[in-house]
């Protein structure tokens, strides 16, 4: 049973008649026409039949869908393969407790749900790419022996992470890059072998809240060319073997914010607190009465690290 909150079921499913969507795995990019509770094979009338039960050649993942993983699809490239490419409401993938492949997503509007970051675990990188917007995933763990733990890249490519962990990557936990957008919320991004969150590129922007940033073996947060990192409140980024917060290259940008009554903080980091370089920048609300903004402050090594105030960047001074 789904909570008022949470998108229809298959099973309740409603489109307008005569609407058409074009599936992703139907060989020659076939179109099938698919009304409130009908198909081309006839009528859905069993609020209990399951998805996997369902002819191939029809459009499995009808807009506003719920499927299961594993008990409509074995795998998240099953379930991701069958979904309309062009989709006017989410379609939602809930993942039960176990160990998966992670996949590529290709199509927009899709939401991953796991059933706890102990409990639905990925393995592999989780891409993002082709400009595919309005992607969320929640509740689950993602490692990946090769790379970056979750790769968000192409123009207009949209990834709203929230309460997951990344960890034990063998590159970056968290890659946005090429002009994508990356919010990420209430996360653990820990223990991996390059930096922790990394943006590149102009037009990239990666907004971090309430989330922990540490135990990396480069950078924590790090902005480069031209990308835009922004972090709010209740941000921890330390215990990173280089420095919390680094930006260099073509104007790149790390704001430090502050939002409500959680405090960013930032300490432990064994090459420093942060450092911008080469154009980069690092703008902190020295307004904020936080221990933070004094420390992070006097152990920054460069000479662009400067006052962020009600949106404006004051003049840049060196600590």
């Amino acid at each position: 049973m789904h909570s008022p909150s949470s998108p229809p079921s298959f099973s309740s499913l409603s489109s307008g008649p005569g609407e058409s969507y074009s599936s992703s795995a139907d060989s020659g990019n076939a179109v099938i026409t698919a009304t409130a509770a009908s198909t081309s094979k006839g009528t859905i009338s069993s609020p209990s039949l399951p998805i996997s039960a369902l002819s191939q050649d029809i459009l499995v993942c009808v807009l506003g869908a719920t499927v299961r993983i594993p008990e409509d699809f074995a795998t998240l490239k099953q379930a991701l393969a069958r979904a309309p490419l062009r989709a006017r409401q989410a379609l939602t993938i809930r993942m039960q407790e176990g160990t998966f492949d992670a996949a590529v997503v290709h199509v927009p509007n899709v939401r991953i749900v796991g059933a706890g970051p102990g409990k639905t675990k990925l393995v592999g990188s989780l891409v993002v790419v082709g400009g595919v917007k309005g992607c969320f995933v929640s509740n689950l763990s993602i490692m990946c022996s090769r790379g970056a733990g979750v790769d968000v890249s192409g123009l207009g490519s949209q990834l709203e992470l929230s309460h997951c962990r990344v960890a034990d990557c063998d590159g970056s936990g968290v890659v946005a890059g090429e002009g994508s957008e990356c919010i990420i919320t209430g996360c653990v991004v820990e223990k991996n072998q390059a930096h922790g969150v990394a943006g590149h590129g102009a037009l990239t922007n990666i907004v971090i809240t309430n989330t922990k940033v540490r135990y990396n073996r480069a950078h924590g947060v790090c902005a480069e060319h031209g990308c835009a990192i922004t972090l709010r409140g209740g941000v921890k980024v330390h215990h990173n073997v280089l420095y919390g917060l680094f930006a260099s290259f073509d104007q790149s940008r790390i704001r430090v914010l502050h939002q409500g009554d959680a405090a960013v903080t930032n300490k432990a980091n064994k090459a420093g607190a942060c450092r911008a370089e080469l154009g980069g920048s690092v703008e902190l609300n020295r307004d904020e009465v936080n221990p933070y903004s004094q420390s992070l402050a006097k152990s920054s090594t460069s000479s662009n690290v400067s006052n962020f105030m009600t949106g404006r960047t004051g003049p840049k001074t060196s600590f």
